[in-house]
């Protein structure tokens, strides 16, 4: 994606009116070019402790627009830290309310959130200043209160603190070994499923190969979860595990219905390794040991190899709360996604934003409420039309794409795959094949070019009742002629 020049950011930047701590609308000038001077500028501080700042651009009850470094970063509030989160939405309270100040119902709903977010001194102080407005408060308040406690007996426990640092522990032979036992890759097309003798054989090779080193390299409490596609290795206490493995058979089940895929078959070579840690520094243990990472920021990754069809899944729990794991099981169905993608009829690897935006739209549908990457995309969506912001270069490369470039990755795969979901899947078999993105799209659906796909893109962040244009269409000027 071609970041904006700075005097072009400054001029797309919205100011937000937040009304009761929810919807928000944009104040422009007559011409319709947004004032920098309306907005504000914020730091939000995400769960590892990385501090993100930039000038808010939009935001609603699931997400913010924060714009800084020439593009556009949309947050779900719940990942940012719940003391951010208040901040933040205070911050805009006080610039929509002004001199009036913020109102009863404006400090109950912010207290009200952040007990959501386990933040109670903060959530007590606002119901403090609600009742001081309106002493009707107090009876709320205290029905708030006792809801929350009902639902921390739900909770999931909380993660057991970091461990030591990874470069405390030696390196481990890595997967080299294993990767050599495996039969080279052919690359053939694979819609098959994979023979159930091949399956249990590989999956028996994995076992043995992982569970000792495991066990050497991370703790002795490491244990296997095995289900129908996957050998999860985790050290989560026992009453979490079940999720895992619901999430992890839910996603599988998902995406053989979008590629009409046996969901009793196999798609990868045995069953899929994946590993869950319970802390950071185990986490980056495992990269180390065995995948050579020295160090990585991702929350979780996929290892995928194309020569020899395997694919692996690495991640780890980070938080205590509710919304936490709900963000951790995201970041299980996503690199899930990866995995089983890697493997779908072929192992050649697809788009790197083809393959980003899939995924989250995977997390979205397995996980729903628990999700917010779908509403994270259209906020973002709405921004890019509204603004009209470049996504050319985006949809042209081919390699990874950094992490803020994933919703708008989403919003457009999602909107493709709205059109049609079959000719969706025959637009990833056909990437698969090694066609480039432009012979797909035009096969898959009707000659439809990628300034069609970005024009209908953006009439339908427009306006999500618009009638997408038929695949043949031409696009727009102002697309087609988009640097």
């Amino acid at each position: 994606m071609r970041p904006l020049p700075p005097e072009a950011a400054a001029s797309a930047i919205l100011a937000v009116v937040l009304a009761a701590c929810g919807a928000a609308s944009a104040r422009q000038t007559s011409g319709g070019a947004s004032d920098v001077s309306t907005t504000i500028e914020v730091t939000l501080t995400l769960p590892d402790g990385v501090e993100f700042t930039g000038k808010v651009v939009d935001q609603d009850e699931h997400a913010v627009i924060v714009f800084a470094d020439g593009a556009p970063h949309v947050f779900a509030w719940r990942d940012q830290t719940g003391g951010s989160e208040y901040r933040v939405r205070k911050a805009l309270l006080r610039m929509t309310r002004g001199a009036d100040g913020l109102t009863a119902e404006d400090h109950f709903r912010l207290g009200v959130r952040m007990l959501e977010r386990d933040e109670t001194q903060l959530a007590v102080n606002e119901f403090r200043d609600a009742a001081r407005l309106d002493r009707t408060y107090d009876a709320r308040a205290r029905e708030a209160m006792s809801a929350q406690r009902d639902r921390r007996t739900d909770s999931p426990p909380p993660a057991s603190p970091a461990d030591p640092s990874a470069f405390e522990t030696p390196p481990a032979s890595g997967t080299a070994e294993l990767l050599e036992s495996l039969a080279s890759s052919s690359d053939e097309l694979r819609i098959r499923p994979t023979p159930p003798e091949q399956v249990e054989a590989v999956t028996a090779r994995f076992r043995a190969f992982f569970d000792p080193r495991l066990k050497s390299v991370i703790g002795p409490e490491v244990s296997l979860v095995e289900t129908a596609h996957f050998l999860i290795w985790t050290d989560l206490p026992a009453s979490q595990r079940p999720s895992l493995a619901d999430a992890a058979e839910r996603m599988y089940d998902a995406l053989c219905r979008q590629f009409e895929f046996d969901p009793a078959s196999t798609v990868f070579l045995g069953k899929c390794p994946v590993f869950c840690f319970r802390s950071k520094g185990r986490f980056l243990r495992f990269a180390r040991a065995f995948d050579g990472y020295r160090e990585t920021n991702a929350a979780g990754y996929t290892r995928s190899v194309e020569d020899r069809g395997y694919v692996h899944v690495a991640l780890f729990y980070q938080g205590q709360t509710r919304e936490d794991w709900k963000r951790f099981l995201c970041t299980l169905v996503h690199e899930g996604s990866h995995a089983f993608l890697h493997r779908l009829h072929a192992s050649r690897l697809i788009p790197g934003w083809i393959n980003e935006g899939y995924a989250d739209l995977m997390t979205e549908r397995v996980l729903g409420e628990d999700s917010f990457t779908g509403e994270c995309a259209a906020l973002l969506g709405k921004a890019f039309a509204r603004h009209d912001w470049p996504v050319h270069n985006l949809m042209r490369g081919s390699g990874p794409i950094l992490v803020h470039q994933y919703p708008v990755a989403h919003s457009l795969v999602g909107w493709l795959e709205s059109r049609d979901s079959r000719s969706f899947m025959r637009f990833i078999l056909l990437l698969k094949e090694g066609n480039p993105v432009e012979t797909a799209l035009a096969s898959a659906f009707e000659g439809m070019s990628l300034e069609a796909w970005e024009s209908g893109w953006r009439a339908s962040c427009r306006d999500p009742e618009t009638t997408p244009p038929s695949a043949g269409a031409p696009s727009d000027a102002s697309a087609a002629s988009r640097p």
